[in-house]
């Protein structure tokens, strides 16, 4: 077994198509089946290409998602 407790998948797209079986749902299984990481999450930054999309909102959106999940690990001990 590896040490890593968590994994953190972040992803992008253009549009609003990111269905889990579509990468993450394949990471995630072998994190949790083969590697015993149990905190397995899928931090996605979608619409990017979209006309009218506030990109910078979007990715901003999607740094302050890992920086909650960072907080709460670092608090935790």
């Amino acid at each position: 077994m590896i040490e890593q407790k968590r994994l953190w998948l972040v992803s992008t797209s253009g549009g609003f198509y990111a269905p889990e079986e579509y990468g993450f749902g394949y990471i995630k299984a072998l994190a949790e089946n083969y590697y015993g990481i149990r905190d397995v999450r899928h931090i996605k930054a979608l619409g990017l290409d979209i006309v009218g999309a506030d990109e910078e909102k979007i990715l901003s959106d999607a740094e302050n998602e890992i920086s909650v999940y960072e907080n709460y690990y670092n608090s935790a001990g």
